[in-house]
């Protein structure tokens, strides 16, 4: 049980750094534009 919720919450991170990283690839070349 406690290792099914440790593997869910560890699918839920990867899923948010995924999220952050595909973000800041989107936003490094609006900023290099900007800047």
């Amino acid at each position: 049980m406690v290792g099914s919720v440790q593997r869910v919450g560890g699918v839920g991170a990867g899923l948010r750094r995924s999220q952050d990283a595909v973000l800041v690839a989107a936003l490094r070349p609006v900023g290099a534009r900007a800047g």
